[in-house]
């Protein structure tokens, strides 16, 4: 990884860290479900769709919710057109695109102000609570900063 970007994966990592560091444990089952297409907005709410790790959580947890916002927020911001011709790609074989652990590039990086108003704004969307979204959208602001200025 250049020092110029940042794995979606490791944005979550940092987020979770700061907001909700006893559910820590959970993450790297929560990213793998995440990769597998298993974690999902499903309109108004998040839901599993598959995978042990769905069994008991629900979107109370920081950590369950983490995917779905930040990704809602940075995605749009990439201009990666393999994503993109991945994904159409896949729809025209009938495959359901899978969640990829996105790199994200100094220009997102550079606009941390941006990817914090699109988790807040997405939020209702999603279902997250106003509490846990600003919670969320000021640690990914956080941490886009100190990536920016070099401190991680």
């Amino acid at each position: 990884m250049e020092e110029s970007t940042l794995r979606l994966s490791h944005l979550a990592r940092e987020v979770v860290e700061a907001t909700a560091p006893d559910e820590l444990e959970l993450l790297p089952q929560v990213t793998a479900a995440w990769l597998a297409g298993d974690l999902e907005p499903a309109g108004d709410r998040i839901r599993w769709r598959g995978g042990a790790i769905g069994a008991g959580l629900g979107t109370d947890l920081l950590v369950t919710i983490i995917y779905p916002a930040l990704a809602g927020a940075v995605t749009p911001l990439l201009t990666a057109v393999g994503v993109h011709g991945w994904r159409r790609m896949s729809a025209r074989l009938g495959r359901r695109p899978r969640p990829v652990d996105v790199i994200i590039p100094v220009d997102v990086i550079d606009q941390a102000e941006l990817v914090r108003d699109r988790i807040l704004q997405d939020s209702a969307r999603l279902g997250i609570p106003a509490e846990q979204a600003t919670l969320i959208a000021e640690a990914a602001y956080a941490a886009l900063l100190r990536h920016r200025l070099g401190d991680r």
